[in-house]
């Protein structure tokens, strides 16, 4: 007999907005009804994790017809050129920089936002009953380690925060400047994730101690936009940026001690003083210095300093 799901999640308040009291035009229509079909969509499937979690949690097997097709499915709900479709979970690059993208290319609107996130929910209800593909252990039989946790940690990135609270919480207090952040300092970010990935391959006992590395795109979107309409916004930016490196961060290495709290988060200890030696500003432009990359040469380990971008 299978078992009656009686879930009491309910995720509909994910998305809030305000009620619009003028006129609504064809594209405030649009924005709302993609909201609705955000916030409905994550109904059901809170139902269906419970359930497969409780019924399939030992069960590993992979139907690859399957995940392939779902992963197609989900590349074109993206507007990805279907030639990648079948890369999304085997480089992480691909995912991770394309749903950066969205997030952050239309500054203030959550239409892009809802894209990735629809996408994932649809990719999500696909994979029901399949969900072992999506574990590390058959990711790491479609491409090498780094990229099989990379791919994982970007996954669970989004589907369980930036399309959660993330996106709610940036929706409620202020999209425009984190969004602008993303949009113009891609290649910071970037860097700063690929310097992460490097030093935990390259000196993986040792996980935690690069957690700076991949907080140092929170840095980033603390000081990027100094504008005075955005100053209240820091915290917000700061607090999500936070949060959300965080589960990729413990995707990896569960055990790391993270906090996003004022007193214990990202700007204390070892993390007071980064930006006294990373970052500068060069004729009204902000620039930043990755972390130092940590590479393995005749077996030795090897600290490379990090390059300043801007």
């Amino acid at each position: 007999m299978k078992p009656k799901c009686q879930c009491s999640l309910d995720f509909r308040n994910v998305v809030k907005f305000q009620k619009i009291t003028s006129p609504v035009s064809e594209h405030q229509y649009q924005n709302q009804f993609n909201i609705k079909l955000l916030t409905n969509s994550f109904t059901i499937p809170a139902c269906l994790l419970l359930a497969s979690t409780s019924i399939y949690a030992q069960d590993l097997s992979c139907v690859d017809a399957k995940f392939q097709a779902c992963q197609y499915n989900m590349a074109m709900n993206l507007g990805m050129n279907d030639t990648v479709s079948a890369q999304l979970f085997k480089d992480y690059t691909i995912m991770y920089n394309y749903f950066l993208y969205m997030f952050g290319r239309n500054p203030g609107q959550t239409a892009d936002m809802l894209t990735v996130c629809n996408s994932l929910e649809t990719f999500n209800l696909c994979m029901h009953g399949n969900r072992g593909c999506l574990d590390i252990s058959n990711l790491i039989k479609k491409t090498d380690i780094n990229n099989a946790y990379a791919v994982e940690a970007t996954y669970r990135q989004y589907s369980s925060f930036n399309c959660g609270p993330g996106i709610n919480t940036l929706e409620h207090e202020g999209l425009t400047c984190p969004q602008r952040v993303l949009n113009t300092r891609q290649n910071i970010l970037q860097g700063c994730v690929q310097t992460y990935i490097t030093n935990t391959a390259n000196d993986a006992t040792n996980g935690c101690k690069y957690v700076l590395s991949v907080e140092c795109t929170l840095h980033n979107l603390h000081y990027s936009d100094t504008a005075a309409s955005c100053r209240r916004e820091n915290g917000v930016a700061t607090w999500w940026a936070c949060e959300q490196n965080k589960v990729f961060v413990k995707t990896t290495f569960p055990s790391c001690p993270l906090a996003c709290d004022e007193k214990f988060g990202p700007f204390f200890g070892a993390s007071a003083s980064w930006l006294d030696t990373h970052h500068k500003i060069v004729e009204g432009e902000h620039w930043f210095k990755m972390p130092d990359t940590v590479e393995k040469r005749d077996g030795e380990l090897v600290t490379v300093d990090g390059v300043w971008l801007k």
